[in-house]
């Protein structure tokens, strides 16, 4: 992980590797709300995005 901005993770990784990444960074996101132990738990989706630059 190259950084983390509020809600939002930065990932780095090459072009084989990228979409692989980018599937497993949203299932970890998702499910690791599932661990909070709410009385209520409310479903997230978590979306990600491949960008050559921070600038998109």
């Amino acid at each position: 992980m190259a950084g983390s901005i509020h809600n939002e993770m930065i990932l780095e990784a090459t072009e084989e590797r990228v979409g692989k990444a980018a599937l497993k960074l949203r299932e970890i996101m998702e499910r690791a709300v599932g661990k909070l132990r709410m009385p209520h738990p409310i479903p997230v989706r978590a979306e990600s995005r491949v960008m050559a630059t921070l600038a998109g």
